[in-house]
């Protein structure tokens, strides 16, 4: 299989309401151009089911200062590329066992293309390039004609910068009956710093910014969730999940500008929730609405742009070829920084789609 994505996208950021001087002197509009490419090769077995992938991602990023008669301050020019390989091997119906590898080469360069008018530094990062291999596998077994399902895997992870580390997932499954279904799962995970948080140190310099001005070690993570999901024949579905997480080393911007740098938060857990109602009165139309909480204060620190509620809608009408939907989302009580000294206005958006389907693989919207 081969495809291929091509995009072309521009953010205008307005600022806080009752727009300052001080506050316009830091508001940015974006531009985003993006493309990639895959080409892959599949295999499918009786017993033996994979896939071979080779992917490229390219991208321009400008950002623009309107304040300063659009003067350009970041400008990133990057690319990535993959290779990853899958095998899923079934030694019958109810037992499988998945592995594979993948090869990342990720990086780029980012300039300042105003040094010197708005000040900041002339080369943000100078031609920084990484790359990892990771190694994964997974178990799956099924009981009591498939209503119990167990699951565990793991993944490796070598990074040219950071070393090697390992997480881990493992999970039940329990169908009740038709209509209820039981989850538990726990994980352990681990992010790795974009090159903008571990090679920029935001202050002022005529020079490239090298490793050592940044000392930043990849987040790790651990959690548990649980919940349910129940369905009431095909008119109503209902799910709800729990669960707790267990932080550390979370990326944040720690100083004052022009003096920030990235660093790691102290240890910090918390909590959240998630529920789903899915309502379909008639075949053609169906109604989505979801909450989530997040505990996003932890003692004096806040977890910037993690919204503590959030509130989901969507009504989609489907007939035939012909999709229009109308969606929106609610976000209250969220901070712009670690230290909660800025928090962000609360917002509501909408969002509307009508599409057209045609020569069965090919779709036409607005």
């Amino acid at each position: 299989t081969v495809d291929s994505f091509a995009m072309k996208m521009k953010i205008n950021d307005p600022g806080p309401l009752n727009l300052t001087s001080a506050d316009a002197a830091s508001v940015e509009n974006f531009y985003i151009d993006r493309a990639g490419a895959s080409i892959g090769l599949k295999n499918n077995y009786k017993k033996l089911k994979g896939f071979v992938q080779i992917y490229g991602n390219w991208g321009h990023h400008l950002s623009q200062l309107p304040y300063f008669n659009d003067n350009n301050k970041w400008e990133l020019n990057e690319k990535e590329y993959v290779i990853k390989i899958m095998e899923t091997y079934s030694f019958t119906k109810s037992t499988s066992i998945t592995g594979g590898a993948e090869y990342r080469y990720y990086g780029g360069r980012a300039d300042n293309p105003s040094y010197g008018s708005v000040g900041m530094q002339e080369v943000y990062i100078d031609d920084e390039y990484m790359n990892d291999v990771s190694v994964f596998g997974m178990v799956k077994q099924k009981f009591l004609k498939d209503r119990i399902i167990l699951s565990a895997g793991g993944r490796y992870t070598n990074n040219s910068e950071f070393g090697g580390f390992g997480s881990w997932q493992a999970g039940v499954v329990a169908h009740v009956s038709d209509d209820l279904k039981l989850f538990v799962n726990g994980a352990r995970g681990f992010r790795l710093p974009e090159l903008r948080q571990y090679y920029l140190s935001f202050a002022p310099a005529d020079k490239p910014v090298s490793v050592e001005d940044v000392e930043l070690d990849p987040e790790k993570y651990t959690s548990i969730e649980g919940g349910f999901e129940y369905s009431f024949k095909k008119f109503l579905q209902f799910a709800f999940t729990g669960y707790r997480i267990y932080s550390q080393d979370k990326f944040i911007k720690t100083g004052t500008f022009p003096t920030m740098v990235w660093g790691n938060a102290p240890d910090y857990n918390y909590s959240g929730l998630e529920t789903k109602v899915i309502v379909k009165p008639v075949k053609t139309l169906k109604v989505n609405i979801g909450y989530s909480y997040i505990d996003n204060k932890n003692g004096s620190v806040h977890l910037p742009y993690v919204p503590r509620h959030k509130v989901t809608g969507q009504v989609l009408f489907e007939k035939g070829a012909i999709r229009a939907g109308v969606s929106t989302e609610y976000i209250h009580t969220m901070w712009a920084d670690s230290a909660g000294s800025i928090e962000l206005d609360n917002y509501l958006v909408f969002n509307t789609k009508v599409s057209y389907k045609f020569l069965k693989k090919y779709e036409a919207f607005i």
